[in-house]
């Protein structure tokens, strides 16, 4: 079997700014550790959510919330930006604002294997090798996009 060579990772540092979001909580239970399915299905909701506010959810930011803990999935927000002002979310829906600031933004093409090792390879070489400092008090977040994720690990101000 031949060993493709690794891409490189595509990572800038950018300042992201603050969202204002509805989202619904998506927590694993058990031992499911591959809860793709599920997520997509909470999107999915927030997404109809949004139809009925006459907006089309297409044209909104979709982002993920990643809260986990040494790689282990506590809880994953499944959100999309709202202007201010929007109504009150069904229950078990939230609104909440997802702050900016400094963060590592790496894009990788939408493959879920190709964004599990480019992850896995961002905190074991790039954060490293780039003397990055991860914020372990912020969340991560997955901005997705057509054909493209962008993960974005906070960072510690220099």
């Amino acid at each position: 079997m031949e060993n493709k060579p690794l891409a490189e990772l595509q990572v800038e540092i950018r300042y992201l700014p603050s969202l204002r979001v509805v989202c619904l909580a998506f927590k694993p239970e058990g031992e499911d550790q591959n809860p793709r399915a599920a997520i997509r299905q909470h999107f999915e909701r927030v997404q109809e959510w949004v139809k009925t506010l006459g907006r089309d959810p297409y044209r909104q930011v979709t982002v993920g919330e990643v809260v986990s803990v040494e790689e282990r999935l506590l809880r994953y927000d499944c959100c999309l930006e709202v202007p201010e002002g929007t109504p009150d979310p069904p229950k078990g829906m939230r609104l909440k604002r997802l702050y900016g600031g400094r963060y590592a933004v790496m894009t990788v093409k939408k493959d879920a294997e190709a964004i599990s090792e480019s992850i896995r390879r961002f905190h074991e070489e790039y954060v490293p090798q780039n003397q990055l400092r991860i914020d372990a008090a912020r969340p991560t977040f997955e901005y997705y996009w057509a054909d493209s994720i962008e993960y974005c690990a906070p960072l510690l101000d220099e």
